[in-house]
């Protein structure tokens, strides 16, 4: 890194986050091959695989970039008692990540979504899971283990990453958010589309377009500012949450931040290859910004170039920060 460029102290700063990330952790399996063949058993390609490979998914890819970009993350999850969740621990101790967040359920399903790729090409995908809600005693568990952390690590920023599958209850967001602020941690959320309005007092909210339009019943134009102000108005209203962020695919991130709104316009020219684990990115990026009291619309503009970088390669991947560091140097943001 040019050690004379003002983004410099910035990202050197990156060090100084630790976060709490607590969601949906889940196993990404990814088994590459090729199509050479046509199976005499029917009219289906035959897929010679080549190599196989794991990687953190969910909540793990949110704390596996923050981790990446230099900041201290700890990862809180429910996860089954069995060989997938055997595997992500793995994972994370090969990484050097804390995972003493992790609690097994001896009755739960790991998450695990099987995909194939071919010449760079996503062929189909199927997933083991189970997406009942956690019980009542899991979920005090957690709660208890996340307080806990607090203490003993004063994080300055707590993520809550949501995939519906069954960690974040209601009553475990409304008890988040609530030790948040009670030690005065500010928090970004990462909704879907249940429990999409229980993330009250929350300091950022960042669903993508698809998740507000749905939530509000209203199909929202990703070019038209007005719509995208008064759907974050409405977010807001209900919520009270300071920031919102509205992620736009191709057409990049908008962010209103009390009466200010800005529209960060998407990366032309790219060649993207897969789209997947872009939002967790962008969760991450951000999350560096509150924890750091940062310009928000500043990191907005950060984050639409991460997550433009991580989609030109193939499956989830962590977001590289000296290519983000070269790409962000020389931006000239506002005051």
């Amino acid at each position: 890194m040019n050690h004379d460029s003002p983004m410099y102290d910035l990202f050197d700063s990156f060090v100084d986050v630790k976060a709490l990330v607590i969601g949906d952790l889940m196993l990404d399996h990814y088994i590459f091959g090729e199509m050479n063949r046509i199976s005499p058993e029917g009219p289906m390609p035959i897929v010679d695989v080549v190599k196989k490979e794991n990687r953190l998914g969910g909540a793990g890819n949110v704390a596996f970039n923050l981790h990446c970009m230099g900041a201290t993350s700890i990862l809180v999850s429910v996860i089954g008692n069995d060989i997938a969740a055997q595997s992500l621990l793995k994972v994370m101790q090969q990484n050097e990540m804390n995972t003493s967040g992790i609690i097994l359920d001896i009755d739960r399903k790991t998450t695990v979504k099987n995909r194939i790729f071919c010449q760079n090409r996503q062929v189909t995908r199927f997933d083991e899971e189970d997406k009942l809600a956690i019980n009542t005693k899991l979920e005090i568990n957690l709660i208890n283990l996340v307080e806990e952390l607090i203490i003993d690590n004063e994080p300055n920023v707590m993520i809550l990453q949501d995939y519906n599958k069954g960690v974040l209850t209601k009553n475990v967001i409304k008890e988040l958010i609530a030790l948040a602020n009670k030690y005065q941690i500010p928090t970004a959320v990462d909704p879907k589309h249940k429990n999409f309005t229980e993330y009250k007092n929350c300091t950022l909210f960042k669903p993508n377009l698809n998740e507000i339009s749905t939530a509000l019943q209203t199909e929202i134009e990703a070019l038209d500012i007005e719509m995208l102000s008064s759907a974050a108005i409405t977010i807001e209203n209900e919520l009270s949450n300071i920031y919102s962020v509205i992620t736009l695919g191709e057409n990049g991130m908008f962010l209103k931040a009390g009466t200010e709104i800005n529209h960060s316009q998407g990366i032309k020219g790219l060649k993207v290859y897969d789209v997947c684990g872009a939002g967790d990115t962008v969760i991450a990026v951000l999350a560096i910004g509150l924890a750091l009291r940062q310009n928000m619309f500043m990191f907005v503009e950060i984050a639409n170039l991460a997550a433009a970088q991580v989609c030109q390669e193939v499956g989830v991947v962590n977001v590289d920060l000296r290519k983000l560091y070269d790409q962000v140097s020389g931006i000239k943001f506002w005051d």
